[in-house]
């Protein structure tokens, strides 16, 4: 094996193991630097939606606008009522859970529209 196969080598073992100290130590910085950004695979970012933001309606309902639209949780007499901008969409047991449910039908729509394919620089 030649040199420049046994530095390669190393070089390799330290990314695998994460250790981007340790490879800057052993290797020239600027290249060890240089070789951690180009042949680190890529992280995959965690992605997370965020909340629904709720006031209260001024008649003992909830609504929260959002980028498409809106919602509102309201009581009726057959439990809180989820409305989707404007529609009714669901009789819940309390309040809570048709806030819950709406956030689940947010994130849904937003998780939806999203591509998780990632490229290498």
């Amino acid at each position: 094996m030649s040199d420049d196969n046994l530095i390669l080598k190393g070089q390799d073992d330290l990314i695998r193991r994460g250790d981007a100290k340790a490879l800057c130590d052993k290797y020239d910085y600027v290249e060890g630097v240089k070789y951690w950004i180009d042949d680190v695979p890529a992280v995959t970012p965690a992605v997370k939606v965020k909340p629904l933001v709720w006031r209260d309606d001024g008649t003992n309902g909830h609504e929260t606008d959002h980028a498409f639209g809106f919602y509102e949780v309201y009581p009726s007499p057959e439990g809180d009522m989820l409305s989707r901008d404007g529609v009714d969409s669901g009789v819940y047991s309390s309040i809570e859970a048709a806030k819950a449910a709406a956030q689940a039908d947010y994130e849904a729509r937003i998780m939806s529209a999203l591509d998780a394919s990632f490229r290498r620089r």
